[in-house]
Formats: C-alpha cells, structure tokens, sequence
C-alpha cells in the first residue's frame, strides 16, 4: 500500500542552519569497483544506513545510481536510469522512501529533461526503474528536490512540492496530495535568474509552517576554491513563488581524501542537504569521481545539536 512520504520538520530552519559546523567530517567508501564511467559524481542523497550517488555516463545513453553502505562504508551495488538518452542523472533528495532525481543529456543544446521518481522500498532496493516522472519540456534540470507540506485541500493533508533548478532559476510543482507513487503536479510558472551560481538544491519544511531551500556551489574564487551554501525562504502563493534569500551565504572547509584539489571533496559534486532531525540539518560534498582501489571520499556537515 502506497504512503505519504515525508521528511522531519525543522522547529527552527534558520537556527539549524546557522548551527551547521564549518568542518566537514570525512567518511571514506572502500570496495569501489573499477571504474566504469568518465563521468562525475553530481548528486548524493541518504536513505536510512544507505548514500546514494548520482554518476554521468557521456559516452552511454543513460547515468547510474550508486548505493553506499553508510555504516560498514562500503560500495553496494549500481543501477543504470533509463536507457532515453540522458546521461546526466543530477542533484537529486529524498523524501520519507522516495528518490527525486534530475536527469539532462549533458553538454547538449537539447531543451528537455526529466525528473525521475524512486520507491526506495521497491524490489531490488527500489533503483532498477522509475515509478512516476514529471517531464521536462523547455529546459534541462541539473538538480531536483523534494518535501512535504501541509495541505488543507487534500484528504492526506499533506502535498508535495518537487523542485528543479537550471542556470540560476527554479521551477515548482505541487503535487494533487497522492502518494508520490501515483501523484499529478502542477507547475508554477519559474523564478527570475537568482540562484546563480548553485550547483544543488535541497527542500526542507519547519514545523508549523513555511517552505526553505537550501543551495550549494563550489567554484574557484582566484586561487581558491570555496565551498558554499545558502538558505532561501520559499512563498507559494501566486502563480509565481517568490524566493528570499535568508541572511548571508556561509563558507564550508571540505576534507579530502585520496583525491586533493579541484576533483577533491566539494559542494560542487556530490552537494545536497536533508533534515536528519526536527533540529539537525545536515549538508553533503563528495569527490569528483569514483575511483576503483582508492576509495571514494564525502564529507558531511551537520548542526551542533545533534
């Protein structure tokens, strides 16, 4: 039977936000197989004691999906996204046991894409197929997300709102309140070009009310590379959300691994965030690509009060 998949509320998105520690706290993944794709790490998201990994595959006609053990750090398993073309699987998130993931072919001047959805809890780990999409018409998403929000309107009281950003804008979808299995979403026209720069985007929804989004980039600012995120307030009211951007950006320090440097542990690969708790917000960078014998490095910043 299909459920209503939600995420921890955050009593207080700001205070989370502004506790998350500046230092990244290294985890290391060993039993990485050869590597299989000259493509990147774009998206990384966490499943209960799972990390899942989004990949790019140029030369194919689809991505990968990786699974990660997050207490024995070891390489699980990887499953290919549809074989349509697109090989660029990118920012993606969960939420309750669902996967939202972005997909584009990538570099190409083509104007469509998808966002693809998962059952986690599915057969084979949920990742062999895709249980509903929402389709991209006129633009390519790079990074997708998703949550939950109340909703007076819907017999669930709850409806999901399904993100997707590309070169500094953002589209919404609101879901009819359905399991996300089944559901329809409606799309709200784009924002003005104000994210630019993000790499990532992530959802989260504070307790009582009221949607936020958080963004994540890393780039070289002269001779150094920096690592960012910030944190949005999102209103949905009217035919076009309006986004506030809540105080100023914040800067992290990332921990390598094996691989040090501009393909070394960053925002810009393998960026995301989720509310692991009602009070612990955490935030995701991983290394540019996997690396059969090396291992495969990320890092995670979490809030003080966890």
């Amino acid at each position: 039977m299909s459920v209503i998949a939600r995420n921890p509320r955050l009593l207080d998105v700001e205070a989370a936000f502004l506790a998350i520690g500046t230092k990244g706290e290294r985890h290391t993944i060993g039993g990485v197989p050869p590597i299989w794709t000259t493509g990147h790490v774009q998206g990384l998201a966490r499943h209960g004691r799972d990390w899942i990994a989004s990949v790019s595959a140029p030369t194919l006609d689809h991505g990968f999906l990786c699974v990660m053990d997050a207490e024995t750090n070891r390489f699980r398993a990887s499953r290919r996204t549809p074989r349509d073309g697109l090989d660029h699987p990118g920012g993606m998130q969960v939420c309750g046991d669902y996967l939202v993931v972005a997909m584009q072919k990538y570099p190409s001047s083509d104007r469509h894409g998808k966002i693809l959805i998962y059952d986690l809890e599915g057969a084979a780990g949920g990742l062999d197929t895709p249980v509903n999409q929402i389709a991209l018409d006129e633009f390519p998403a790079g990074a997708a997300a998703c949550t939950d929000v109340d909703a007076m309107d819907t017999p669930s009281g709850i409806r999901h709102i399904v993100a997707a950003h590309d070169n500094g804008r953002l589209w919404l979808w609101k879901s009819d309140g359905r399991p996300l299995v089944e559901a329809t979403f409606a799309p709200s026209a784009p924002t003005p070009k104000i994210l630019d720069g993000a790499e990532q985007i992530s959802l989260v929804t504070r307790a009582g009310g009221g949607l936020f989004l958080i963004s994540t980039e890393g780039h070289w600012e002269g001779l150094t590379w920096a690592d960012k995120a910030t944190l949005w307030r999102i209103d949905l009211d009217g035919a076009s959300p309006r986004v506030t951007r809540i105080g100023k950006t914040r800067h992290f320090k990332t921990r390598h691994g094996s691989v040090i440097g501009a393909a070394g542990v960053h925002m810009r690969y393998g960026g995301g965030a989720r509310a692991a708790s009602t009070t612990v917000l955490e935030l995701f960078a991983a290394q540019m690509h996997f690396i059969g014998g090396s291992g495969f490095s990320m890092n995670v910043f979490a809030s003080a009060q966890r």
